[in-house]
């Protein structure tokens, strides 16, 4: 009985030193009500915190931060009136052999004794998010099932448990980036995470697009956790070549076509990300290559490459050149003719969509077959390309620098 006596005592001793160590630092409570926005490479976390104050000035710090804040962004916002903080300091504290953790210490003034609670807000990199996703084209190539997933990685040195957690698409200006020239580096080991469920709402804020995550999410420093994004099953698509003679020497790429729009069961801002493209084949998937997607906006048209097609080859050649005049200016005026012929190795026909690059002021002086113009310095020609045959594109161009 006195041993387990004893063993009590001690027990309750260290408590109320523990309690006593507290009160004499000024440390406050760790934070709740967590809201966590993350960017391409930095987050804005807004959290509650109550504060322990006496009534003129006193020292409090704030622990529970990353080693990555970004010590000018920190912003607190009472909810009380009649305190104010008048000088902060980050201060790096040794938590592990290889670890510092950084403490806030603020120097308050307060009218009051009590506890006051605030909105603490600040920067903090080593946070970040990316979205990726999957095309499956179907055997006939009219139909593509595409889904999207999210990454978000934790570097920042911080657990972040029961978070709101929006993520924001757009090119954000940024002129500081965050540092942590004070903290040493320590050791990294990746978790990885994944979740099923589709549970981002997505709407527009400013200028950019954000995501909503529809419940509370634990992310834990040194983890890499994947969301589900979306998925749509039966996207219309379309197969088209396209021949560029800036792009190679003689090359086709080839492009899928569809529209972010709800008919295609899209229709919503789709953040930038890569996509891996497959094909459905007889019992199998074969990956058919991959492309970047840029934002896209809903109803935006989208195109992706996958690849060049390996039966389909282009020659294009400057067949003349001339200088034929010049105009009231002084201007020399030049007359190219070229011809671009198209090989089809399929055995079936195909159209392959010709563009044609223009520079200075020009005019189309003759073309075969007919042409459209896209814009100032482009015209497309649409041409038949019969299986295992060739086609031919002439055109002569009068142009001059202007």
């Amino acid at each position: 009985m006195k041993r387990i006596s004893v063993v009590v005592s001690l027990i309750a001793l260290l408590v109320m030193l523990a309690v006593a160590w507290g009160k004499f630092t000024g440390a406050q409570p760790s934070a709740s009500g967590l809201n966590l926005t993350i960017y391409s490479d930095l987050a804005l976390i807004e959290e509650l915190r109550t504060l322990s104050v006496s009534v003129g000035e006193s020292v409090r710090t704030i622990e529970d931060l990353p080693i990555t804040i970004v010590p000018s962004s920190v912003l607190f916002r009472p909810l009380q009136r009649g305190m104010r903080i008048l000088e902060q300091e980050l201060l790096p504290i040794q938590r592990q052999q290889y670890r510092q953790e950084p403490i806030l210490s603020w120097k308050i003034q307060s009218e009051q004794e009590g506890e006051v609670q605030g909105v603490l807000s600040y920067l903090a990199g080593g946070l970040g998010w990316s979205a990726y996703y999957t095309a499956v084209l179907s055997e006939s190539e009219d139909k593509m099932a595409l889904s999207s997933w999210v990454r978000l990685t934790n570097q920042s040195g911080r657990e972040y448990r029961n978070a709101k957690l929006t993520l924001v698409a757009g090119e954000l200006r940024g002129v500081t980036r965050p540092v942590a020239e004070m903290f040493t580096a320590r050791d990294v080991s990746t978790g990885v995470f994944q979740a099923e469920e589709p549970i981002f709402l997505p709407q527009p804020t400013f200028e950019y697009h954000e995501y909503k995550l529809a419940r509370p999410v634990t992310l834990k420093d040194e983890q890499t956790v994947q969301l589900s994004f979306f998925e749509a099953s039966a996207i219309k698509v379309s197969k088209h070549y396209v021949y560029e003679a800036d792009d190679s020497a003689d090359r086709v790429r080839v492009e899928i076509r569809f529209t972010n729009d709800e008919a295609n069961g899209l229709g919503v801002a789709l953040p930038a990300g890569v996509v891996r493209l497959y094909k459905e084949t007889k019992g199998a998937l074969q990956l058919i290559g991959e492309d970047t997607l840029g934002h896209s906006s809903k109803n935006d048209p989208v195109t992706l490459v996958p690849g060049v097609a390996f039966d389909l080859k282009a020659e294009r050649v400057l067949k003349d050149h001339q200088v034929v005049g010049r105009d009231e200016d002084g201007y020399d005026i030049y007359r190219d003719v070229y011809e671009i012929t198209l090989r089809n190795q399929k055995d079936s026909d195909v159209v392959i969509e010709v563009k044609e690059k223009l520079s200075g002021v020009w005019k189309i002086v003759s073309a075969k077959p007919g042409y459209e113009k896209l814009d100032a310095n482009t015209i497309l020609f649409e041409v038949s390309v019969p299986a295992n045959g060739t086609a031919t594109v002439k055109y002569t161009v009068e142009w001059k620098n202007r």
